[in-house]
């Protein structure tokens, strides 16, 4: 039988975190307030942590059962992802997770996650659907250009070709911290760009007004152009 230990985790105030351990997995999930002030936002995010633990626990338990095969040590898997506030408008909220795994390979491994909510419509979407695709494109040189220039400052060599940023988590930053988002951020997880030992990348693309052309009337007040 599998044991359970529930931690109390000391979340700041308002905000959602749960940490469970069993002999298979270390599991924690968590959101920030202002998620979890939102009632159909915060179902959401409970929907997504219980999906996330059920598969983290199906691979920890297929995991152990192979070592057990294979006549190999079983260690604990992990697997922590902990959702933060990007950026805050009136009509958008923009989420990115931080997620941390360990499945028994070499190394732990990290990977992100994005959620834009859209308050008005009462439901998630995300950067695609609110920029339209046709402005991804159109910043694609500039984040290769970001990228490459943040892969080289730690001594690697850029990719080629350069990894496609519609394939990569997205978000949306407010650098300035005026309630509307600026810049398109873009999460680069490890081996995507360079070796694992060089780690993640975050490039923060900024919006030109080209960029904001397609955007709904719905959204418009909700973003600004350098």
């Amino acid at each position: 039988m599998i044991a359970l230990l529930a931690l109390l985790i000391v979340a700041p105030p308002g905000a959602h975190e749960e940490r469970r351990q069993t002999e298979l997995l270390d599991f924690r999930y968590g959101w920030p307030a202002a998620a979890e002030a939102i009632p159909a936002l915060r179902r959401e995010l409970a929907r997504r942590e219980l999906e996330a633990q059920a598969d983290a626990t199906a691979s920890a338990a297929e995991s152990h059962d192979s070592a057990g095969g294979a006549q190999v040590p079983f260690h604990t898997e992990q697997y922590h992802a902990i959702w933060s506030v990007e950026a805050n408008s009136a009509r958008l909220l923009s989420l990115t997770a931080d997620i941390r795994t360990d499945n028994n390979g070499a190394h732990p491994n990290r990977d992100f996650d994005s959620l834009i909510w859209d308050r008005g419509a009462g439901r998630a979407t995300t950067v695609a659907a609110v920029l339209g695709n046709a402005a991804l494109g159109a910043m694609s040189e500039r984040y290769c250009t970001a990228l490459a220039a943040s892969v080289a400052a730690r001594d690697a060599e850029p990719p080629e070709p350069c990894p496609p940023l519609a394939e990569r988590v997205l978000a949306f930053a407010d650098r300035d911290h005026d309630g509307r988002f600026d810049a398109l951020h873009v999460l680069v997880a490890p081996y995507v760009a360079a070796s694992y030992a060089d780690g993640s990348f975050v490039v923060d693309v900024p919006f030109e007004a080209a960029d904001l052309s397609g955007l709904a009337a719905r959204y418009r007040s909700a973003f600004e152009s350098r």
